[in-house]
Parts: structure tokens; C-alpha cells; sequence
């Protein structure tokens, strides 16, 4: 395995895999630093998705909702909803970013 690229999203890695026949291929995989989430909206048997353009194939591709939440972005969140629940005694409003 070699990382090939890397930044604090994703890392795109090769991969030489051998098969059953003896062959062997390089392979490229995207790979996450934490899990990512993705979200099946049923209504009977309809099923939501969305179409957007990839690049990397260059053609609009229909996909499931998906996407993320940066850990800083939820920390912030969660700072807000802390300062809420305490006592209003003493307390001066201060949200980082």
C-alpha cells in the first residue's frame, strides 16, 4: 500500500491486488479519516437520490444524500447549546469562530 496523496479529508491510496488467477492489478481507493455518513429517505417503495456531475468520471451520476460535519463545526454547536443550558447568573456569551 502507498499513499499517493493525502490532506485532512481524504487519502487516495494504491493497492496492488492479486487475484485468483495469478493476475495482479494496481487499484486506487479513496480512503476517509472517519466514518462518513449517508441516509436512505424512503416514502413507500420511492427511494430519494440526488444527480450531481463527478469529475472523476465526468457524467452526472445519480447517489444517495450523503456528506459530513467537520469535528470543529460540531464542537462550536455543541459550546452554544452548553452555554444555554447554564445558569444565566454570571455568564457573558463567547462562540469561537
Amino acid at each position: 500500500m502507498e499513499i499517493m496523496s493525502q490532506n485532512p479529508y481524504f487519502s487516495v491510496v494504491k493497492k496492488q491486488l492479486n487475484s485468483y488467477d495469478g493476475s495482479s492489478n494496481q487499484y486506487y481507493i479513496v480512503e476517509f479519516p472517519r466514518p462518513a455518513v449517508a441516509v436512505l429517505v424512503t416514502r413507500g417503495t420511492d427511494v430519494l437520490l440526488i444527480r450531481q456531475y463527478r469529475p472523476i468520471v465526468d457524467e452526472y451520476v445519480w447517489a444517495i444524500p450523503s456528506g459530513g460535519v467537520s469535528l470543529e463545526r460540531h464542537r462550536r454547536k455543541q459550546q452554544r447549546e452548553n452555554w444555554r443550558k447554564k445558569p444565566a447568573s454570571g455568564r457573558r456569551p463567547w462562540f469561537p469562530g
